[in-house]
């Protein structure tokens, strides 16, 4: 066969391994950018979650092929099955497939996070937040207007590969991933656009941004349960007059607020949209109102509908300064006495008789008031009975040694002590004073037995008068949040430090009162600091009476996740957030509700001048 005819047959088997080469090395068409999910390393799925706090949640970025789809490079540790839209997409059934860089070139990926704004940009009134309804501003106030366009904002975040691992952040968030290939760019569903006023594609929204963005709700890790699927709606909007997205239908899981979905919240259907998450499917939404009258709810503590009342007990006089035995309280000034029972109520009141003295500091033992009292300019230790009558016990005097020369002398100097406290012994009667730093010990008599300086006294702290004797230890209140524990040497040994400044404060036992300058309040604490009772308000039925209420597990307590609900001036639904540690419901306990900033925690004092009643979810309804 000559050379020619060679030519000829081996052409076409040349052309045809080539060609084959050229279309093997030709990249799939990119069509659609997908994300999926998994969950604790669960096969990943295209569905939106609820997750808990604790769980592992990863983004993975799907190219949709034609028929096929791709995830991760050749030789990948990256899943190697997938569900999309409970379909199962897997190596083994060749319908997923590895992407070949060497082949077809690498991928560059750019994830985003994708939040609501809190707050439209340009309200259309005065008020400031989304609105379905008209204000009272726009007349007609709660009137339908139509749906309120909720805008969104696109952050970056540092993931550049195919997949994602989230942050264990509390609420709802949305993603998005773009794909970058020969200069195109492929976005998952949530691309923004700059000419709409949402802030994403219109094909990604209606009436809120669409379940076809890829969102993860991740729960609290909050010791109540209901509580947990309430704060895994951090970040989602409060939307005045959230409602169904599918009227007249009215479709529970088409609500704005409904975890199938969540666009918008207002304060009921907060609950009604995490007790439906909860498997509680036939709830529908409700107002606060319906709430109030027994639309899935029990009364709970008490029937009665109840008011937090700022109380004040310091409107005519100021204080200077507070003394803690046992279950009495004592708040002094200058020229008056009250005795006060553990719920802070008025026992007795003693007014000094004499005008010519003033009160620095008190003590008490056995039912009787040390006092030390400035009198024309100089400090004496007397008593103080019921009638506000002074006796007088003694001056304070030590026994000072003057060098003059080589020369020796003893004399006795007066001492203007600053604080005191009194403790009984089996050899009577100790009068602790606190003066300069040290502390002098005195009995009845006013005979110096003993003094203890308190070392570093005024190096590191100083001591800011009063004095406190208890559990074997001095302690001082030194600057404005702090006191120091010192033992029977004088050895500071440690430190209380507290949050905010005060004006006195004294040690009994395993207790502390404080008194509070900004405003008058008085409170106990642990020797923690760590609150017991604040004194600061109380809850009063509609006939005045003191209620008390226990926060606690039986079934006459207040619990964790009640409801709390306003009837006045406004409706409003709250829960119980958190007992700030002494059992009693009080100011300074937390409750959990939707505000304008959506999912908000506020203190309980939040109720004053408000009108309230405390409900429980009925039985039948999963909430635990």
């Amino acid at each position: 066969m000559n050379l020619e005819w060679k030519r000829l047959i081996c052409l076409p088997i040349f052309i045809i391994f080539a060609s084959t080469i050229s279309f093997a090395q030709q990249p799939p068409k990119i069509n659609r950018v997908i994300i999926v999910s998994s969950k604790n390393s669960s096969i990943p799925d295209s569905s939106s979650k609820i997750v808990k706090y604790n769980d592992e949640v990863r983004l993975y970025a799907v190219l949709k092929c034609g028929k096929r789809y791709y995830l991760g490079y050749s030789k990948s540790f990256l899943p190697d099955k997938i569900k999309i839209n409970g379909k199962v997409y897997s190596v083994k059934n060749g319908l997923l497939k590895r992407w070949r860089k060497e082949s077809w070139g690498e991928l560059k990926f750019h994830w985003y996070k994708i939040m609501p704004r809190l707050a439209p940009s340009h309200p259309t009134g005065d008020y400031k937040w989304y609105s379905n309804v008209f204000s009272k501003e726009e007349g007609e106030e709660g009137r339908w207007k139509g749906f309120d366009i909720i805008e969104y904002k696109q952050y970056p975040l540092k993931g550049k590969d195919w997949s994602l691992l989230l942050k264990k952040e509390v609420g709802t968030e949305r993603f998005r991933v773009e794909v970058l290939f020969q200069g195109k760019v492929i976005s998952s569903p949530g691309k923004p656009d700059p000419n709409s006023q949402s802030g994403i594609s219109p094909e990604d929204y209606y009436r809120g941004i669409k379940k076809t963005v890829h969102r993860i709700s991740r729960l609290s890790n909050h010791p109540n349960k209901l509580i947990r699927y309430i704060e895994a709606l951090r970040g989602v909007p409060w939307v005045w007059g959230v409602t169904y997205r599918d009227p007249p239908k009215n479709t529970p899981s088409r609500h704005q607020a409904d975890f199938s979905n969540p666009v918008g919240i207002e304060c009921a259907d907060l609950v009604i949209s995490a007790l439906r998450a909860m498997g509680n499917k036939n709830l529908n939404y409700t107002a606060a109102e319906n709430l109030v009258r027994g639309e899935y709810t029990n009364p709970a503590v008490t029937t009665s509908f109840l008011t937090y009342s700022k109380f004040t007990p310091f409107k005519n006089w100021t204080p200077r300064g507070i003394f803690l035995k046992g279950d009495k309280i004592f708040i002094f000034s200058k020229k008056k006495i009250q005795i006060r029972s553990s719920d802070f109520d008025l026992i007795k009141e003693i007014k000094i008789k004499d005008p010519s003295c003033e009160l620095l500091d008190i003590a008490v033992d056995k039912e009787k008031i040390y006092t030390l009292i400035q009198k024309n300019l100089k400090t004496i230790i007397a008593t103080v009975d019921k009638k506000g009558i002074i006796k007088k016990l003694f001056t304070p005097k030590i026994n000072k040694t003057i060098k003059i020369g080589k020369s020796e002398y003893q004399c006795k100097i007066e001492i203007n002590p600053t604080g005191i406290d009194v403790t009984d012994s089996k050899e009577g009667l100790n009068i602790y004073l606190l003066s300069s730093g040290t502390i002098y010990v005195f009995n009845s008599k006013g005979e110096n037995k003993k003094y203890i300086p308190v070392k570093e006294a005024y190096k590191k702290w100083d001591p800011t008068g009063s004095l406190s004797v208890t559990n074997g230890k001095f302690y001082l209140p030194a600057g404005e949040k702090k006191i120091l524990v010192c033992d029977i040497h004088g050895k500071i040994v440690d430190t209380i430090n507290l949050k905010k400044p005060f004006l006195d404060a004294d040690v009994d036992g395993k207790k502390i009162a404080i008194l509070y300058p900004f405003p008058l309040k008085v409170q106990l604490r642990k020797l923690d600091g760590s609150l017991l009772q604040d004194f600061t308000g109380r809850f009063l039925t509609e006939k005045g009476e003191k209620v008390k209420i226990k926060i606690g597990s039986s079934p006459e307590d207040l619990h964790i996740g009640d409801l709390i609900l306003t009837v006045s001036p406004t409706y409003h639904t709250l829960l119980l957030y958190a007992d700030n540690g002494n059992g009693i419901f009080d100011g300074e306990d937390e409750l959990i509700c939707a505000g304008h900033n959506g999912v908000e925690v506020r203190k309980a004092n939040y109720l004053e001048g408000r009108k309230f009643i405390i409900k429980r979810l009925k039985p039948g309804i999963n909430y635990k």
